[in-house]
């Protein structure tokens, strides 16, 4: 008999003795589905002798092999584990700064080509009062080599220059080959707003420089180049005293001198405003003695120089000229924005001398118009007072300058100036193309600086 058959059979003894409520339940049991695994063959049906007796619930199928547990859903609370502790990466140092890092180079290459319209002779050292393009013609101005370093509190400085332009104001016939060495000297900041130099260093003092690319034009003016301080060699003290105000301090040899000429010793202060970011003001001043404590001693019968024996010059000391001070004072003013700036510059200088007294003054402005990118135009006017004749040799000669510039940068470390200048004076302190004097001197210069700073 089938499994089929005795199932129902045992439904229908099931109805009969105990009724409807288990023929439902067998119904039930029937209705579940199947097991996935194959199901065990059932039990024989019950006797009719166990009929007082309840039926026997039915044998309970085999356990189904376990099924792949799911995966746990991201809600779902997940069995507690211990991890075990994770070292964590030690944080990364910053990268120690080598000592080459504290050094920066910069050098570059000037040169020109000079017309002076009066064709002056020789062609060196026609353009009077010109120091950085003294020729006519074409000619190589100078080159220069900047070395830096700069610690936490020491650092150092030199400047290096080579060329006809060395020569402008930064040599002495006692020392030979200085005029190479622009600056030279050492740094140290014990303050974070303090700092000391100590040997030889460009002016403070003024608005133009020796690096013609850093001005608004390619010369340099009448200001500049005869009326200031080029360099000192000595002590220079820098302070900042907040964002808007700092102040300089020097004790030097005097004016653009490696070793002095007296015992003397030059007193100068520079007060600098920056009021914002865009104007810069500087209120300057230094008083030095100048003069040479000694001089060739002269015959007070026949005024006629003294020497000795083997023809050397007998000296003598000049009483007082430790006490002959040379007094400077400068102011400069500058405007700063994105396509135009303005520089203003006036000094008044007046000398004790042991004979004599002199005096000279001036005063400069500029300006510089970017209008679009690689072009600009720049204008300079300036006028000098020599009543004296300390700085040309000439009395009572009042002289100036005009000039315009057109300027083309093909790169920021490449610029091309082409400049017109008149130079006038109320005498004649100039030469024309006899060789004669004159009151006028004009050239066209064509100047191009390479540079990396």
């Amino acid at each position: 008999m089938t499994a089929h058959v005795k199932h129902s059979i045992s439904m229908l003894v099931a109805a009969a003795l105990f009724g409807a409520p288990a023929l439902a339940q067998a119904a039930t049991a029937q209705a579940e589905p199947a097991p996935t695994t194959p199901p065990a063959e059932q039990p024989p049906a019950a006797t009719t002798t166990a009929a007082a007796a309840p039926a026997p619930e039915p044998a309970p199928a085999p356990e189904p092999e376990p099924a792949a547990e799911p995966p746990v859903e991201e809600h779902a609370e997940k069995p507690t584990e211990i991890e075990e502790p994770v070292e964590e990466a030690p944080a990364e140092e910053p990268e120690e700064t080598k000592w080459y890092d504290n050094f920066a180079v910069g050098a570059f290459v000037d040169a020109y080509a000079s017309m002076n319209f009066a064709f002056p002779r020789p062609e060196y050292g026609g353009n009077i009062g010109r120091a950085f393009d003294a020729a006519n013609g074409f000619s190589f101005a100078w080159a220069g080599l900047n070395v830096a370093y700069t610690g936490k509190k020491a650092g150092a400085t030199l400047d290096l220059r080579f060329g006809p332009a060395a020569n402008a104001g930064w040599q002495d016939p006692r020392i030979p080959g200085i005029q190479h060495i622009k600056q030279a000297y050492v740094t140290w900041s014990p303050l974070e707003k303090l700092s000391f130099d100590l040997g030889r260093f460009d002016t403070i003092y003024g608005a133009e420089v020796a690096e013609s690319w850093k001005n608004h034009t390619y010369t340099r003016g009448f200001l500049y180049n005869l009326a200031q301080p080029f360099w000192h060699t000595g002590l220079r003290i820098r302070g900042t005293i907040n964002d808007k105000l700092s102040i300089n301090g020097l004790i030097v040899d005097g004016w653009g001198r490696v070793w002095d000429n007296n015992r003397g010793k030059g007193f100068g202060a520079q007060l600098a405003i920056t009021p914002s970011d865009k104007t810069f003001l500087a209120l300057g001043y230094l008083a030095s003695p100048e003069h040479d404590e000694l001089a060739q001693a002269t015959d007070p019968v026949t005024g006629e120089p003294v020497v000795d024996e083997d023809g050397e010059a007998v000296m003598e000391p000049v009483d007082g000229v430790n006490r002959d001070f040379r007094h400077l004072a400068d102011i400069v003013f500058t405007v700063n924005l994105p396509k135009f700036s303005f520089a203003f510059n006036a000094d008044y200088i007046y000398d004790d001398g042991p004979t004599a007294n002199s005096q000279w003054y001036g005063f400069m402005a500029s300006a510089r118009f970017n209008p679009i990118e690689k072009f600009a135009f720049a204008l300079r006017a300036e006028l000098i007072g020599d009543p004296d004749g300390w700085l040309l040799g000439t009395e009572e000669t009042v002289f100036g300058s005009g000039t315009a510039t057109l300027e083309f940068m093909p790169s920021e470390v490449i610029s091309m100036r082409l400049e017109h200048r008149s130079d006038i004076a109320s005498n004649e302190i100039f030469v024309n193309k006899n060789g004669n004097g004159s009151q006028y001197q004009g050239t066209l210069t064509l100047g191009v600086a390479v540079h990396s700073f």
